[in-house]
């Protein structure tokens, strides 16, 4: 558990290596070979350093995919980000000689825009696991989990209803701040549970665990920032989240927050 790597977390970082290698090898396909004192000899070279950038170029791709899980690839924008890459690596390298200095600055240009996109994309999609939920059974009106939470020994809890939710106090920060790398602190207090009315449509608060040693940033330090939270610069809101789930047997949750802010739980083993 904890935090992910956010460049193995997103497909960005593959796509611009493999976009790299592909721009080099379409680069390398256009040149001539003509005026070459051995023609033979320079086509065999062409044609092996061809391969070895197609080879690494699908490697980084199927990195892509594999890496961050292909659920994360199905994004037009990275299609976009891909074909992008590749244009640009392929002038670069093709035209490196006939450009000179306006292409190198439009190419410096170039890579900057695709740091600041790859930064943006590792901003505002990571995350961090501050715990996992493993649902043992579910009786009626009745819930046993092992909740394990980030660093702290796991914690067996019996609880009335059929629903559960984490409880999170968060402050989250502005989107210029997360933009330069701040994070969503956290303080995860405790567990509550929840069970439906006869009616079937609303779901009240059938009970509550708070954790003795409660993971995340001290309690008086979230308190400082909630009394503060009109004056303290790059502050966007201190708040707490309860996110309701409803229990399976023998499901396996992980509790995640965004460094946005806000509070996920995902099944893991459905």
């Amino acid at each position: 558990m904890g935090a992910e790597n956010p460049f193995l977390a997103t497909p960005v970082l593959w796509l611009v290596a493999s976009g790299f290698f592909l721009g080099a090898a379409f680069s390398r396909l256009t040149i001539s070979i003509k005026n070459r004192k051995n023609p033979e000899a320079a086509l065999n070279r062409k044609w092996v350093m061809i391969c070895i950038y197609l080879s690494i170029a699908i490697i980084m791709g199927l990195c892509a995919i594999l890496v961050p899980g292909p659920q994360k690839i199905k994004n037009l924008n990275l299609l976009i980000l891909y074909v992008g890459t590749t244009i640009v690596f392929f002038f670069a390298f093709r035209f490196k000689r006939a450009f000179g200095i306006p292409f190198f600055l439009l190419f410096m240009i170039s890579c900057i825009v695709i740091l600041l996109f790859i930064q943006s994309i590792t901003a505002f999609t990571g995350e961090v696991e501050i715990a996992r939920i493993h649902v043992l059974a579910v009786n009626t009106d009745i819930m046993k989990m092992e909740v394990i939470p980030n660093g702290h020994d796991p914690v067996f809890l019996e609880m009335e209803g059929s629903s559960f939710a984490p409880v999170v106090k968060v402050i989250i920060f502005d989107d210029l701040l997360v933009f330069l790398g701040a994070k969503t602190w956290y303080r995860f207090i405790g567990m509550s549970s929840y069970r439906k009315v006869k009616s079937g449509e609303i779901a009240v608060q059938a009970g509550i665990h708070e954790f003795d040693r409660p993971d995340g940033i001290s309690e008086r330090l979230y308190s400082l920032f909630e009394a503060y939270e009109e004056v303290v610069p790059g502050l966007k809101s201190v708040q707490t989240d309860v996110i309701q789930k409803k229990a399976k047997e023998s499901g396996l949750y992980s509790v995640r927050v965004q460094n946005d802010g806000g509070v996920e739980v995902i099944l893991m083993n459905d």
